[in-house]
């Protein structure tokens, strides 16, 4: 516990020694400290005498590093961690309660963990120990749950690799077999190694001779600024646990069982009204051995005290309550064939098949969006450079970008090859004066000046040596050389994965045009789209948000439920539309957004301008379900 609390005071100690401070390589790390020792004498042919004294380490230790080194790889140079008298269910039966009763106090779980007949018997101690473990102990806050969490994941992925056997090793060719590629920890070791111990070496070429990229590189560089040697372990995501049954209910159930102990299967679930399967139920009372009926019952009310609600956040003001304050005017008019048609769904249901727009709506209106803001949205003055991949450098996108409305900023990209584009490419083949970029590939230059752009163009084409592929970039820029043209563009790696998903999911590279307007109108909502999901995915649970990584869960996700292909039925009742998914059971996901737009109807949220001020209302039937 200590050693882990005091990692972020070693790194920030060892970071202006280091002598890469970029990429630094942390020797003061203990985990670094046995791999340096290990390796001094494997590859560099140390005695073992020399390394234990420059290491400060007695033999003894460094035969039990060696053999561990040697059975199960980098994973046997990390300490072990662990309360091996700790009874695992504690620690889980600590965290459900915290995480679901927040201000439950460290004796309330004593005193249930004890009804529970948990061995051996826990104590306060033992519980606190467990809440700081994972940053939930007292006086903690967001940014130690954070860290902690790093922390349990790396424990756990180092405790699963040094129960593996490692790549063969033998101390008969020590040089021979010390490095092994294919055990990825060590590779990113030596990778580090390589990196921060030569200030001078390029960091690209390291990385692509080492089979990585560069967003996985600086992921692992951003954990190992943070870890040190903990942060270069991939993590493994625990497992669900008690099947699909949420953690709240579990914790339900075992207080039920424990009150109750003669309560058959059938009367929890008839007395709590249990929707779970039978086995789901008694796979919790077995794990939690609460299956035995002669237990002594034991009154667990009154043990959380009473909760009492905390009161809601301040909602942050949406641009439709700054409308309505009178801030700016968004026009109400109500298209009238659409008028008529609310006016029939009070009579009948009409039959729906994508129902993701209906959902949404609300969240769009909550911009403010109207057709007075629909141009003026990007600031000029804010954007200094611009990246562009081959799906959006048509020459009318060009012109759009560098002519018509950012004169002043300069753009990088990647061109998409049409005849144009290959007529200038031409052009700068037969001019060529090759020069090397790597060891595949050389590239040429040349300046053009086009009648159409108010910039000279400077194109760049990149060959491979051995198949004669070539691609183009272009730039603005007038002072960079044809290598840093090519550098400078791996600038956009970074946003990629961002730019792959508002191709997956917002179709942006689909522009019907090539006017500047419409160019402006689809980037326009493109941006609506974005912010409509990202304003319906803060008010959804935050348990359906992000991943079990801890990522954002991206349009994707959503989709089969939001746009898929559903049978639904809408009509109107009253003041609200009413919206019903038939063929589709009410599951964790489908009753959160029923809660949320529930919560929202409460507050008046849900009202949106375009439908006259109706609200919206969820249903989920599975009308195929046996009624029971």
């Amino acid at each position: 516990m200590s050693y882990l609390a005091e990692l972020p005071s070693m790194v920030a100690h060892a970071l202006p020694k280091a002598p890469n401070p970029d990429v630094p390589f942390f020797i003061d790390d203990p985990v670094v400290h046995n791999y340096e020792m290990v390796r001094s004498v494997w590859m560099e042919k140390n005695s073992i005498t020399a390394a234990c004294k420059a290491a400060r380490c007695s033999r003894t230790d460094f035969y039990l590093l060696e053999t561990g080194f040697i059975k199960h790889g980098n994973a046997a140079l990390y300490p072990e961690l662990g309360a091996k008298r700790q009874n695992h269910k504690l620690e889980r039966l600590a965290l459900m309660v915290k995480t679901t009763r927040p201000k439950a106090t460290e004796t309330m779980i004593l005193r249930f963990a004890e009804s529970l007949g948990l061995t051996p018997r826990p104590t306060l101690r033992t519980i606190s120990h467990i809440l700081h473990c994972h940053g939930i102990g007292n006086n903690r806050d967001e940014n130690d749950q954070d860290y902690w969490y790093g922390i349990q994941q790396s424990a756990r992925a180092i405790r699963w690799l040094a129960s593996q056997t490692g790549p063969r090793r033998n101390k008969t060719d020590r040089k021979g077999t010390f490095y092994k590629p294919e055990e990825v920890l060590q590779l990113r070791f030596e990778l580090f190694r390589e990196l921060g111990l030569n200030q001078k070496r390029k960091s690209g070429d390291t990385i692509r001779r080492y089979g990585m990229s560069r967003p996985t590189f600086y992921k692992y560089l951003h954990r190992f600024r943070r870890y040190g040697a903990w942060g270069l372990v991939d993590w493994i995501q625990p497992g669900r646990g008690r099947g699909k049954i949420s953690v709240e209910l579990e914790l339900r159930i075992i207080e039920e069982k424990v009150e109750h102990p003669r309560f058959s299967l059938d009367d929890l679930m008839a007395r709590m009204d249990l929707r779970c399967s039978r086995s789901a139920l008694y796979e919790v009372l077995r794990y939690w051995e609460l299956l035995e009926k002669k237990r002594r019952p034991v009154r667990l009310r009154g043990l959380w005290g009473e909760e009492v609600p905390e009161k809601p956040a301040p909602l942050l003001k949406t641009a439709k309550e700054a409308a309505e304050a009178g801030q700016f005017r968004v026009p109400k008019k109500l298209n009238a064939h659409f008028a008529h048609f609310l006016e029939r769904m009070q009579s009948r249901a009409f039959a729906v098949c994508d129902p993701g727009p209906i959902i949404l709506a609300q969240f769009i209106d909550d911009l403010g969006v109207c057709e007075k803001n629909l141009y003026p949205i990007l600031g000029r003055d804010a954007i200094r450079e611009i990246y562009m991949d081959s799906e959006y450098t048509s020459f009318p996108v060009i012109d759009y970008f560098v002519v018509d409305e950012f004169s002043q900023v300069d753009v990088i990209m990647c061109l998409k090859r049409n005849k144009r584009v290959d007529q200038l490419m031409r052009e700068v083949v037969s001019e060529a004066q090759w020069e090397a970029f790597g060891k595949e590939y050389e590239i040429a230059g040349k300046r053009f000046e086009l009648n159409n752009l108010a910039k000279v163009l400077h194109l760049v084409v990149k060959r491979n040596k051995k198949t004669g592929d070539v691609r183009c970039f272009g730039t603005t820029f007038q002072d960079l050389t044809n290598q840093e043209v090519l550098e400078r563009y791996r600038l956009r790696w970074p946003i990629e994965n961002g730019l792959k998903d508002l191709i997956h999911s917002y179709f942006i590279d689909h522009i019907l045009g090539k006017d500047p307007e419409k160019i402006e109108t689809n980037f326009y909502c493109v941006q609506v789209a974005r912010l409509a999901y990202e304003n319906f995915l803060q008010s959804l649970d935050q348990r359906f948000v992000r991943d079990s990584a801890g990522y954002k869960r991206t349009l994707s996700t959503f989709r089969y439920l939001l746009f898929g292909r559903h049978n639904c039925k809408i009509r109107r009742r009253g003041d609200h539309l009413e919206l019903t998914y038939l063929d589709m059971g009410q599951g964790e996901l489908q009753s959160a957004i029923g809660r949320l737009l529930q919560s929202r109807s409460e507050r008046g949220l849900n009202r949106v301008t375009w439908w006259g001020g109706l609200g919206l209302k969820v249903k989920f039937e599975n009308q195929y379900a046996w009624n029971t």
